[in-house]
């Protein structure tokens, strides 16, 4: 059984790091838990360091028990097509609803971007609303608009220097296909940052200045065909087709956004979410070998009240261990040592954590 809310659970999850506000917990928990008054913008530390920290400890917590609480983008993740699991645990052929199977690496799956099988001689997706952007002159782009289906824009544009909220056209092909893909994913352009000089993640919002591009749209490079962007819509089930793309200027061609089979029980193919597990019933791969090439998002969408009493009690802890022993925590109205109170903290905390470590399930 999966347990879908709790009044205990955590409610506010707009992240803002710069803020001191994380997924798990935010500064002003970490105050109140040292007893400290609220951190600002101006405090040492300022809520923008509490904000690193806490994004230090969440990752922390993620790897420690093997889940997530928050949004994560899995990339390429190959795998398998499993046509024997089932037959070899003993159950008979007219007892299954589907061809074959696929465990992904994780489990809590918010949605499948990306269901790539391999026909032989090309992958296929299966799974979202996509389109393709093909580059051939990336200095003779005008500007690609992304479109939502309520109006909304979100406008690229070119750049012959660094610009946080552009991509550089100047240094070819391939270089422009890198920078817009970090642009629309608004990440650190790292294949291309040694080049440009960028330090800064890219950023992009909408011609309103009120949403962010990342929040819609998924990018990728095209695995066969240079020069090509595969660009997938984030929104829920079949809105995504509904999704636009306008390019102007020379040296550059688009597809619409198309959505792809169903993916219900009915369907092409069906996922378990929690479990992580794909079903395939109508379309699959030809070969079963590596011929399944997945990129997602998984995170429980609830977060357990323990996980940010662990998250806050760890990013107290990472203060005292740096601490010039002007921060007190109150324990029975009397002080103890830093040693004592960081011991504590991390031992409550690490004792929480060891008792949500995911659980993996191996069908013999």
């Amino acid at each position: 059984m999966v347990k879908y809310s709790s009044p205990s659970d955590t409610k506010t999850v707009t992240a803002n790091y710069s803020q001191g506000f994380g997924y798990y917990t935010n500064s002003n928990r970490v105050a109140g838990l040292l007893q400290v008054p609220n951190f600002t913008s101006t405090s040492n530390p300022s809520t923008e360091d509490i904000g690193e920290i806490i994004r230090r400890v969440e990752d922390f917590v993620d790897n420690r028990c093997a889940r997530a609480w928050r949004p994560i983008v899995y990339k390429d993740e190959y795998h398998h097509f499993e046509l024997e699991l089932l037959r070899r645990a003993g159950y008979p052929s007219n007892y299954r609803d589907y061809i074959g199977v696929c465990k992904l690496d994780n489990t809590h799956i918010r949605k499948i971007i990306r269901l790539e099988v391999w026909k032989g001689n090309a992958w296929e997706d299966l799974a979202s609303a996509t389109a393709n952007l093909t580059i051939t002159d990336a200095t003779q782009i005008t500007s690609i608009e992304l479109g939502l289906p309520d109006g909304t824009t979100f406008t690229i544009l070119p750049s012959t220097s660094n610009n946080d909220n552009r991509f550089l056209s100047n240094l070819g092909t391939s270089t422009a296909c890198e920078e817009i893909i970090s642009l629309i994913n608004e990440v650190h352009p790292a294949k291309t940052a040694t080049l440009t000089g960028a330090t800064n993640p890219k950023s992009l919002q909408d011609d309103g200045a009120t949403k962010n591009i990342s929040n819609f749209f998924y990018a990728t490079k095209h695995s066969e065909e240079s020069g090509t962007i595969v660009i997938s819509s984030l929104l829920m089930g079949e809105d995504g087709s509904a999704c636009t793309i306008t390019t102007t200027g020379s040296g550059i061609g688009n597809a619409s956004f198309t959505g792809h089979q169903e993916m219900r029980r009915l369907g092409d193919f069906w996922k378990d979410s929690s479990m992580g597990m794909l079903y395939f019933r109508k379309d699959f791969p030809y070969v079963e070998k590596n011929s399944i090439r997945v990129t997602y998002i998984a995170g429980d969408i609830r977060i357990p009240a323990i996980i940010t009493d662990a998250t806050t009690k760890l990013v107290a802890a990472e203060l005292i261990r740096h601490d010039d022993s002007t921060i007190l925590i109150a324990d029975t109205g009397d002080n103890i040592g830093l040693k004592e109170k960081y011991d504590t903290l991390v031992k409550e905390a690490n004792d929480i954590l060891e008792s949500q470590k995911n659980l993996a399930y191996v069908l013999l």
